[in-house]
């Protein structure tokens, strides 16, 4: 495989997350309000430019750009889930993924130095639209209070299947 096949792949690949991650942001705003649609009405828009930054690439090498697909199995989950019962339900999820891709730039000659600083800040908007109901703030102050919230979106689905009951806010 040539030196710009490999690039094209690479650059397609970037393109579908890039446009996963809009798709995700614009489903959870439709079912935020206030301050948090915004946000994510905002996380969605610097993933759309992302996404314009590689097409632009595949286009450079003369490749085509492919139409954008239907959102993802995951996005699609998460937006249900946010709509079903609230976004909180799925910031913790979201907050771990963009903790995780928060490097993915870094080093990457063909990322803007613009994209590297967005997707690191990705996790720190979340982290912050989750601790927006926390007054005593020791979910900031003390780490640990916000590490294990894996079991609450399960304790949600059990409480709906039992008759339902509100998701717990964090």
């Amino acid at each position: 495989m040539s030196r710009d096949a490999k690039a094209a792949s690479r650059f397609r690949g970037l393109l579908t997350s890039e446009r996963n991650s809009a798709d995700l942001y614009s489903g959870l705003a439709d079912a935020a309000t206030g301050e948090r649609r915004k946000v994510l009405t905002e996380l969605a828009a610097v993933e759309r430019r992302h996404a314009a930054h590689r097409a632009a690439k595949l286009t450079e090498l003369g490749e085509p750009v492919p139409p954008a697909d239907r959102p993802g199995l995951r996005s699609a989950v998460l937006c249900w889930l946010a709509r079903r019962f609230c976004v909180d339900a799925v910031l913790p999820h979201l907050e771990r993924a963009e903790h995780a891709d928060a490097g993915m730039y870094q080093g990457d000659p063909d990322a803007t130095t613009a994209m590297a600083a967005d997707e690191r800040s990705h996790a720190r908007f979340i982290t912050r639209m989750q601790n927006t109901d926390d007054p005593t703030g020791i979910r900031t102050a003390e780490r640990w209070h916000r590490g294990d919230r894996s079991g609450a979106l399960r304790a949600a689905v059990c409480g709906v299947n039992d008759g339902g009951c509100p998701i717990p806010r964090w």
